[in-house]
């Protein structure tokens, strides 16, 4: 099979997986989908599927296991995400929507019922939600609609330190009446609370170690080469190799996949990104590795209103030398920058056509309450998934405490995981200059919170992240003599 085969059935994925990101807001790997029967997650049979259909032989891109499903799916999905231009925007929105203190409490998705239409078959899915005291997700229950009951499908552990970082998730599935270990990934950090390993478990019996990634990064915090290991049972071989770089406004400009032979790596494809004078991102190339010269594949073209949401979304292919319509959509916002609809249109060789639509129900803290996609197939429009959300919240009635703390703390915030408002608590031994700021995982400014003198006290400020894509941030409060940082994490 050609590299350009090959190239075209792998960015036609990322480009589904892109759209899904686009409309759903959706997580394709955190949706843990397992087969009751077989205990087989339902994902990696899909991709699975798309591998025999497009008669993928390589040997180098064989999914060996659900760990480089893992890798391969979440690397491009986090870096083709869209509304990563919410963040290069936002210092410059946070005042005009008051982001820096805002009146909503912390809430937390508690349920989320989805239901599929797809050619006359019908499925219904639920996924419950539990935190721990602090606000941290700590386990998340996946069931099934088989009518008139839900039944247990699968379930997921999260194991998080006093600093907010991931240690470990656990996945199982339910069969036999009981939970059965299906898979783990274990994390470590440095010092700067940076991901360091990310090492993978199947379980067969035992558990049996899988890859493990290797993170690198620049002077800046920037992540610029994630390199991930086989396991063979005695040592790690390399496997791939993804190196990113970055302009001096720290900004994603490319990103390199490579697979690996023995030692060396040969490139395989492309990512290249261009910014606007604002750093709105609005050209996403993707190109492949034939010989030694990088060859157009495809490409993404974004508009973006005044303030800075993306309006207009276009892709084309490459062929015969010209680029060509493929896909495009219209989105819409509220007052709040929250994506409130899309219209999606195929190109038929001469005219647009009408295929897709999207609609999104806020309540009146902006939690995403309802999600639902119709599908035109020829037919009119027909229903294709629909989510309802609930959400809970458990803010505390803390503004601000008449208590004289001993020395200067940074606490962890709650909730989080959280969507889209957190609390964070700070406690000041004496009257300070204060600098509160959150910084993304590349280390670029996304939010300043505070900036000026505060009293002795302890402090509470409501962080909304509603212009913010889902993902692991950091938060880092500086005074006079005391520094601290803490992760938070992002889940719409």
């Amino acid at each position: 099979m050609s590299k350009h085969i090959l190239f075209k059935f792998i960015t036609s994925l990322l480009l589904f997986l892109f759209i899904s990101q686009l409309f759903a807001g959706a997580d394709f790997i955190n949706s843990r989908e397992y087969d009751a029967v077989t205990g087989q997650n339902k994902k990696q049979q899909e991709f699975l599927k798309f591998s025999k259909t497009y008669g993928i032989d390589n040997p180098n891109i064989k999914i060996q296991n659900d760990a480089f499903l893992n890798d391969i799916v979440n690397f491009f999905q986090s870096k083709m995400h869209p509304a990563e231009k919410k963040m290069l925007l936002y210092n410059d929105l946070k005042e005009k929507y008051g982001l820096q203190k805002t009146a909503a409490s912390p809430y937390v998705k508690t349920e989320e019922i989805s239901e599929f239409w797809f050619f006359g078959d019908y499925s219904k899915e639920k996924t419950n939600f539990s935190y721990d005291g602090m606000g941290n997700n700590i386990l998340i229950n996946y069931e099934v609609w088989d009518d008139p009951n839900w039944i247990s499908n699968a379930r997921t552990t999260f194991s998080i330190n006093e600093d907010g970082n991931m240690l470990e998730i656990l996945d199982e599935s339910w069969k036999d009446s009981q939970w059965v270990n299906f898979s783990k990934t274990v994390f470590t950090y440095n010092t700067d609370n940076r991901i360091l390993e990310q090492q993978f478990y199947n379980w067969n019996g035992s558990w049996v170690k899988g890859n493990a990634v290797f993170f690198t990064y620049d002077v800046n915090g920037n992540l610029i080469e994630e390199l991930n290991k086989s396991w063979d049972g005695s040592k790690f071989n390399n496997y791939f190799r993804v190196t990113s770089a970055f302009n001096d406004m720290n900004l994603l400009t490319s990103v390199i996949f490579a697979f690996a032979d023995g030692n060396f790596f040969n490139d395989a494809w492309k990512d290249s990104y261009t910014y606007d004078e604002t750093g709105f991102l609005t050209e996403h190339l993707f190109e492949f590795m034939e010989g030694n010269t990088w060859v157009n594949s495809m490409k993404e073209i974004q508009v973006p209103d005044e303030n800075g949401n993306m309006v207009e979304f276009l892709s084309q292919y490459w062929e015969n030398s010209n680029w060509i319509n493929d896909y495009r959509a219209d989105l819409t916002y509220n007052e709040f920058n929250n994506q409130t609809g899309a219209t999606g249109y195929n190109w038929n060789g001469s005219d647009w056509y009408h295929t897709v639509i999207i609609e999104f129900v806020y309540d009146e803290f902006q939690n995403n309450t309802l999600y639902e996609l119709k599908r035109d197939f020829g037919q009119g429009l027909s229903p294709m998934n629909r989510i309802e959300r609930t959400f809970v919240s458990i803010a505390t009635n803390i503004d601000e405490k008449d208590l004289k703390p001993a020395q200067f703390e940074l606490k962890q915030n709650y909730p989080n995981p959280f969507n889209p408002s957190t609390t964070i608590e700070f406690s000041l031994s004496n009257q300070s200059a204060v600098s509160l700021k959150v910084f993304d995982l590349t280390g670029r400014e996304v939010a300043e919170l505070i900036n000026g003198s505060m009293t002795q006290g302890v402090h509470t400020i409501q962080f909304n992240a509603g212009l913010l894509v889902s993902g692991v941030y950091f938060y880092r409060l500086e005074t006079e003599g005391f520094v601290k940082t803490k992760k938070l994490t992002l889940l719409k």
